[in-house]
């Protein structure tokens, strides 16, 4: 899913900062949002998984090379799942 994003703000932006890194996190939100919503989590649940999955993308972003960013997001995207799911699951 991760791929979708990347490959769509990339060609939306032509890989270029800042707009490419807010589209990234925008697609990010939604999908931390919708797994929020799909598992009844509270909104305030949501915001904080919302705030800390942008942190994480944003710290990824500031401490990573600028080139390779398909790359970079993928793992982002990927440990956001996983917390996101652990989240879900040892809060239920």
């Amino acid at each position: 899913m991760g791929g979708i994003y990347s490959f769509t703000a990339m060609k939306l932006t032509k890989a270029k900062d800042p707009w490419f890194t807010m589209l990234l996190a925008f697609g990010l939100s939604i999908t931390v949002s919708g797994i929020g919503l799909a598992f009844f989590s509270s909104y305030r649940q949501i915001i904080i998984a919302v705030i800390a999955a942008n942190t994480l993308l944003l710290i990824r972003r500031c401490f990573g090379k600028f080139n390779h960013n398909a790359e970079r997001f993928g793992l982002v995207h990927a440990l956001t799942l996983v917390g996101c799911f652990w989240y879900v699951l040892l809060t239920k």
